[in-house]
C-alpha cells in the first residue's frame, strides 16, 4: 500500500513538474519570439515541435524487428495528438490563431498519404521512409529560412527595441523544456509502475491512460498557450510536433524496418490520421476551433480508441 501511495505521488509530482513549468515554458517562448521578431507559430513550431521520446521508443522497436509498434506509434499518436490534444481545450476554450500557412497542412496530408502507401506496398516502408524524411528535411529548411517573422504588426515589432539578453531567454527556454520532459518521464514511469502494483487491467492503461499521458504535455502547454493568449505558440508546437512524427520518426523508422505485413488495423489508423490533417484545411481557413470542433475531433478519437480495441 505504501509503494502504491509512492508512485501516485511521484505520479502528481510529474503533472505538477509539466504544469508549472509549461507556464514557464510559454512565457519564454513569448518573450523570446518579441525580442528575435519570430512569430509565435514558428517559436512553437521549431522548439514545442521537437518529439525525441517518440523517436526513440519508434527507432528501438524497429531494430528489434517490431515494425508494427514502430509505425503504430507514429500513426497513433499523432491521431491522438491531433484529436484529445485540440479537443479537450476546445470544449472548454475557443482555439483563436493567425491562419497558418498551407505549406504545413500539405506537408501533413503528402507524408500521411506516402505512410498508407508504405504499408501496402512491397519494400513500401523503405522506399517511403527515405520520401518522408525528404519532406521533413524540406519543411525544416523552409521553416528555418522563413523563421524571420514576417507577420507581426508594425507595433509588435517595435516594442521591444531595446537590446536584452536574448542568450538569457534561449536559456530559460531550454530549462523550462527540459523539465516539461522530465515531469513526462515521471508521468509514464510511475503509470507503469502503477499498472503492475494494481487491479487495473493492463489494455485499459495501455491504450486510453498512457494513451492520454504520452500527450499530456501538448495538452497542457496548449491549454496554457490559450490562457495566456499565446494560441499560436501552442498550435505551432502541436503541428510541429505531428510533423516530426510523420516526417522525421516515421522516415528513421520505415528504413530500418524495410518493409511490414499488409494489417487492416494499421491502414484503418492510417485512413483516420488523413481523415484528420484533411480535417485541418477546414479548420485553418476559419482560423479557429470551437466547441462544435472539439467535440468532432473527441468522437474522432473514441472511435478511434474503441475500434482499436475491438480489432485487437
Amino acid at each position: 500500500m505504501i509503494e502504491i501511495l509512492i508512485w501516485i505521488f511521484l505520479f502528481f509530482l510529474g503533472y505538477l513538474t509539466i504544469y508549472f513549468s509549461a507556464d514557464k515554458l510559454i512565457d519564454s517562448l513569448e518573450d523570446l519570439s518579441e525580442k528575435t521578431n519570430v512569430s509565435p507559430f514558428l517559436m512553437g513550431l521549431l522548439v514545442i515541435g521537437i518529439d525525441p521520446e517518440e523517436t526513440i521508443a519508434s527507432i528501438i522497436a524497429s531494430i528489434n524487428n517490431l515494425p508494427f509498434i514502430a509505425i503504430g506509434n507514429v500513426v497513433g499518436n499523432s491521431i491522438i495528438s491531433f484529436s484529445l490534444c485540440f479537443a479537450l481545450p476546445a470544449i472548454f476554450y475557443s482555439l483563436k490563431y493567425e491562419k497558418i500557412n498551407k505549406f504545413y497542412n500539405y506537408i501533413l496530408v503528402l507524408g500521411t498519404l506516402i505512410i498508407g502507401l508504405g504499408l501496402v506496398l512491397d519494400k513500401g516502408l523503405l522506399i517511403t521512409g527515405i520520401i518522408n524524411l525528404g519532406i521533413f528535411f524540406i519543411y525544416l529548411y523552409r521553416t528555418i529560412l522563413n523563421s524571420r517573422n514576417n507577420n507581426l504588426g508594425e507595433k509588435q515589432m517595435h516594442q521591444k527595441k531595446e537590446k536584452h539578453n536574448i542568450g538569457g531567454d534561449i536559456i530559460k527556454v531550454i530549462i523550462f523544456l527540459i523539465l516539461v520532459l522530465i515531469g513526462g518521464e515521471i508521468l509514464i514511469f510511475s503509470a507503469n509502475k502503477l499498472i503492475i502494483l494494481t487491479p487495473i487491467q493492463e489494455t485499459f492503461f495501455g491504450f486510453v491512460v498512457i494513451a492520454f499521458l504520452t500527450n499530456v504535455e501538448e495538452i497542457t502547454l496548449i491549454i496554457k498557450a490559450i490562457k495566456k493568449e499565446q494560441t499560436d505558440i501552442g498550435m505551432g508546437g502541436m503541428i510541429g510536433k505531428i510533423i516530426w512524427n510523420i516526417g522525421l520518426t516515421y522516415g528513421i523508422s520505415a528504413i530500418i524496418s524495410i518493409s511490414v505485413t499488409i494489417s487492416v488495423v494499421s491502414i484503418y489508423n492510417t485512413l483516420i490520421l488523413l481523415i484528420l490533417v484533411c480535417y485541418s484545411f477546414y479548420l485553418n481557413k476559419k482560423s479557429e476551433i470551437n466547441r462544435l470542433d472539439g467535440s468532432i475531433l473527441l468522437i474522432i478519437f473514441v472511435l478511434f480508441l474503441i475500434l482499436n480495441l475491438s480489432l485487437f
